[in-house]
């Protein structure tokens, strides 16, 4: 519905736009309705930002998961369990170790400084997010 969007806009010159607004849509929605087909789906082409995962897409991914931890933290409890947070924050911190990985190995010596900021993020996010404490 067009009244969700009045107050919400796509932030300008970022990938994953529309992961960054869906807390925000959908906490503006009265009911919502899970279905078991797909019906949104990626198409990955030669050149897309889907079909490869870029420095910009790394600083992009950062600034969405911090869009919805702010959101979860202004939200919780009534949303989200403490149990749902931890998990949340635990998937997150697997998702930053992989993107490292994934950099790692591609081996270019242009991404060394870009290698240790990703390092301090995955540092600094697990220390302040208490992952270490999480189990599993």
């Amino acid at each position: 519905r067009s009244d969700l969007w009045r107050k919400l806009r796509f932030p300008v010159g970022r990938h994953y736009e529309d992961v960054f607004v869906c807390f925000d849509v959908l906490n503006q929605c009265k009911k919502v309705v899970v279905l078991k087909e797909s019906l949104y789906l990626y198409r990955k082409r030669p050149g897309s930002i889907t079909a490869a995962f870029t420095q910009k897409d790394y600083a992009d991914t950062l600034y969405v998961n911090r869009h919805h931890n702010a959101f979860l933290a202004e939200h919780s409890p009534e949303i989200f369990s403490e149990k749902e947070l931890a998990e949340g924050k635990k998937f997150q911190f697997q998702k930053m170790i992989l993107y490292y990985l994934q950099f790692r190995t591609e081996g270019r010596k242009k991404r060394i400084s870009f290698l240790a900021r990703v390092r301090q993020n995955i540092l600094a996010f697990g220390k302040s997010n208490s992952v270490g404490k999480m189990g599993g």
